[in-house]
């Protein structure tokens, strides 16, 4: 399954109080080409991932709003056949995230804002007969049940007769991961984020998304 990863948009971040608005439609052009093109090679990308924190605050700005609704309505129309996966990060707000969740389906865009334990289902999406993504928001790891990755993965393991890909994808990072280059990280989190031991994460996955 080919898929391009990516995460961290920050869309509406201001930089000394300036908007990077101009440079970040620049980089979404530079993703959306970049798509278009292996289209038109025969060779398409099947999904776009974006593992968390598409914008940088819970109440984005209208022309970051304004940015990412074009920016998915154009590579749904330009890039035939090609899913988009957004799971919330720690700077989205989870609620927002899910507020036009049903029509952005439609256009083959799946927004995942919350988590729900209950409904584990929610989290798991098949890509036609390509392969499986996995799609966990951001939340403290408090909040995530013992064994809950491990849980999906079984789940997904049932379901795919076909023995497809997996791909997982979650806003979190891992103990032990190179932090260079971010202030007041530690061994533990970064970010805010809390870290997770790789254990944790489960087995069954073909890629891990992270974010």
């Amino acid at each position: 399954m080919k898929f391009l990863h990516t995460s961290d948009w920050h869309l509406g971040k201001l930089f000394h109080e300036k908007s990077l608005i101009e440079d970040q439609k620049h980089v979404l052009n530079q993703i959306l080409e970049r798509m278009q093109e292996a289209y038109r090679s025969n060779s398409p990308y099947a999904a776009l991932v974006v593992s968390g924190d598409i914008y940088d605050r819970a109440m984005p700005p209208s022309e970051a709003v304004t940015l990412l609704n074009d920016f998915l309505v154009r590579i749904t129309e330009t890039v035939p056949g090609v899913h988009v996966f957004m799971n919330s990060g720690n700077h989205d707000s989870a609620t927002r995230h899910e507020i036009f969740t049903t029509p952005w389906k439609a256009l083959k865009v799946h927004t995942i804002g919350n988590l729900d334990k209950n409904n584990i289902n929610k989290h798991i999406i098949k890509i036609d007969n390509i392969g499986y993504i996995i799609a966990i928001p951001y939340t403290y790891e408090r909040n995530i049940p013992e064994g809950f990755f491990q849980e999906i993965l079984d789940t997904v393991s049932n379901l795919n007769t076909e023995n497809l890909p997996v791909v997982m994808t979650a806003h979190t990072t891992i103990h032990g991961c190179d932090f260079i280059g971010h202030d007041h990280a530690t061994e533990y989190t970064v970010g805010g984020i809390d870290a997770f031991n790789i254990e944790q994460m489960g087995e069954g996955y073909d890629y891990l998304a992270l974010g």
